[in-house]
């Protein structure tokens, strides 16, 4: 294995290591109350459903909003909601 695949997959596993021990992830909103707590990567899909319902019923995204991403900081472990580049 090469040096770069050696770095994607130490990168993956403290990111992995850093998901078992976090296992909440917040709304990066101040003062928003939102998380989902979460076990394992595989699980990070029902996250980013869940984030999207919150920010629908919360803070005003509509529906069929295709211009808003919606992205994982894991630094922090929030969700945060942005809207794209157009």
């Amino acid at each position: 294995m090469d040096n770069r695949n050696l770095f994607v997959v130490d990168g993956l596993e403290r990111l992995i290591s850093s998901m078992q021990q976090s296992k909440l992830l917040r709304c990066a909103i101040t003062d928003c109350s939102w998380a989902f707590k979460f076990m394992s990567l595989n699980e990070i899909h029902d996250c980013y459903e869940a984030f999207r319902r919150h920010c629908v019923d919360m803070h005003e995204l509509a529906l069929d909003d295709s211009e808003t991403t919606m992205s994982l900081d894991t630094q922090s472990w929030m969700m945060r909601l942005a809207k794209a580049d157009c």
